[in-house]
């Protein structure tokens, strides 16, 4: 089975086994002895932070938050949300104002020269929503003075915009909100924005269709990560970590293996599950992994700050959740694939088994593993 790019990925920060002496507190000193993390994040970008009809930020962003407080300080509501805009979420992180974000940020070289990122956790890129009463299909349609392109009001998007479009005229706005409105009020014909939030807007959109942008770098994998002013050596990130002690496998099992729908809240294995099932999913993942394309989870790597201090992980091979994949069923379901018979193979769901730098046999063999 193909490698899988999990549309959405879970990381959690966990507290290193050994902090070295420093002259001030570090990050993680000052979190600690504040007994709360502060995180800078947006409000307006579905399904990642957004307000709900209570008035609730909600979102995989923000469940992330809450998922770090839990680990790191026992309690998931030990965590205040500072809610930013674009141009305003590195300073707020440079500054101190915030301990780090959580801010669907892509990882850009001119960014991490200036402020670090941890490993992402969410694999993404860039689409083009537009409106389908325009009559525009393509990118290269979208290039005429006659239509207005949305885009945020920071460096990669405007650039992308000269490169790509510099026959469109630009409206800067500061909020993937803002972008999706004025696209829906008539003022612009299209916008750019991450795809995980073009995939919601589209989907609740009956009116607005997304562009064919193939060939072109809006089509291009990127990555999203938390940012920080230092990581430091008394931060871990190991993603996706889980911690529980004795428990850290069977808790690992349930995490990685879950299989409720990020957007539906159904419980469904499909594209959009942790443990990921495009092969199960009619609408597919991308326009390159159409309707029940052959692609998953396909392994889980877990640690915890003792492990890690040992140089030690528990990993398992094949869909976390524990099915198997069998080729020649799923040919004979959707023999659209069937090109793919020569290369495409059972993957068995293996057990967890735990695994410490330096060993030379098989350690399930010793031990039956996890």
């Amino acid at each position: 089975m193909p490698r899988l790019l999990l549309s959405l990925f879970a990381a959690v920060l966990v507290l290193g086994a050994i902090a070295p002496v420093r002259a001030q507190d570090s990050i993680m000193d000052t979190v600690l002895k504040r007994d709360k993390i502060i995180v800078a994040t947006y409000s307006t970008s579905p399904p990642l932070a957004y307000v709900d009809d209570s008035g609730n930020l909600v979102g995989f962003e923000i469940d992330m938050a809450h998922e770090i407080a839990k680990d790191l300080l026992g309690d998931a509501n030990k965590v205040e949300f500072v809610v930013v805009q674009s141009d305003g979420r590195f300073p707020a992180a440079l500054s101190g104002k915030v301990d780090f974000g959580l801010c669907s940020t892509t990882i850009y070289p001119d960014r991490a020269v200036r402020i670090a990122f941890t490993r992402p956790y969410l694999d993404t890129g860039n689409s083009v929503i537009a409106r389908k009463d325009a009559g525009v299909k393509s990118i290269q349609e979208l290039n005429d003075p006659k239509y207005t392109y949305a885009i945020l009001n920071v460096p990669p998007a405007i650039e992308r915009a000269r490169q790509l479009l510099p026959n469109v005229k630009t409206l800067l706005l500061d909020s993937p909100s803002a972008l999706f409105l004025a696209v829906k009020t008539g003022r612009a014909t299209a916008f750019n924005i991450d795809k995980p939030i073009a995939d919601y807007y589209e989907h609740e959109n009956d009116d607005l269709m997304r562009l064919d942008v193939s060939g072109t770098p809006f089509a291009y994998v990127a990555q999203d990560a938390i940012f920080i002013v230092d990581i430091g050596e008394d931060f871990l990130l190991v993603g996706p970590v889980i911690t529980g002690g004795n428990h850290i496998d069977a808790d690992a099992e349930k995490f990685l293996g879950d299989h409720m729908d990020s957007y539906s809240h159904e419980v469904t294995a499909d594209q959009r599950s942790l443990c990921g099932h495009v092969d199960a999913s009619k609408e597919g993942l991308s326009e390159d992994w159409g309707p029940y394309y052959p692609a998953g989870a396909v392994q889980g790597k877990v640690t915890d700050s003792d492990l890690a201090a040992k140089m030690t992980l528990i990993a398992h091979a094949g869909h976390p959740c524990g099915e198997d994949f069998l080729a020649q069923p799923f040919l004979a379901a959707h023999p659209e694939y069937s090109w793919m018979a020569p290369i495409l193979t059972d993957m068995k769901s293996g057990p967890w088994t735990e695994f410490s730098s330096g060993e030379t046999k098989n350690p399930s063999a010793a031990s039956g593993g996890k």
